[in-house]
């Protein structure tokens, strides 16, 4: 359960800041298709809203120390490519196999150089929260930045994040 969230967590960080991105860029943004290469950091506060109360001291120790790893992992610049091809920008934004009904996005400015959307999701004591915004400085440089919160039981988790995207040239090679 803890490697879930705390991978979860990771994640949509992850795909809301690197793996959307170019999907996003498509649907609304001024880019080219084809390779891109993204930069990500992003920045972590409090714990995450997992019931403790019935683990171990050992097992509270071990989530905690792994959730300062993920956290300092985080902050440190990652760096990807993916490919940006024509399927992808027909897709639509959060429309895809693992799209939680409970979660409901709004789209805040859609333009030829700026995107910018919200989120929330309302579960049985655990919610969450965020923005993010994407502008295409160039059709081959897109920069953003977004925020994100989970609260349960007063358990309150809080992460903001940075990526700046360049376009890397038409030809995608082996990344998909």
């Amino acid at each position: 359960m803890i490697n879930g969230w705390i991978s979860r967590s990771t994640s949509f960080i992850s795909v809301a800041l690197v793996a959307t991105a170019p999907g996003v860029f498509a649907q609304t943004l001024n880019v080219k298709l084809g390779l891109w290469e993204t930069t990500t950091v992003a920045q972590t506060s409090g714990m995450p809203p997992i019931d403790t109360s019935h683990m171990t001291p050992e097992q509270r120790a071990r989530m905690e120390a792994a959730m300062e790893a993920v956290k300092n992992r985080a902050a440190t610049p990652h760096t990807i490519r993916s490919c940006l091809t024509k399927e992808k920008l027909d897709k639509a934004l959060f429309q895809d196999k693992d799209n939680d009904a409970s979660c409901k996005h709004t789209v805040i400015t859609r333009s030829a150089t700026v995107y910018a959307f919200k989120f929330e999701c309302s579960r049985e004591n655990n919610n969450s929260s965020g923005e993010w915004r994407f502008e295409a400085v160039t059709p081959e440089k897109v920069k953003g930045d977004g925020k994100f919160a989970v609260e349960n039981g007063g358990r309150k988790m809080s992460s903001k994040g940075t990526m700046t995207a360049k376009w890397i040239g038409p030809s995608c090679g082996a990344v998909r």
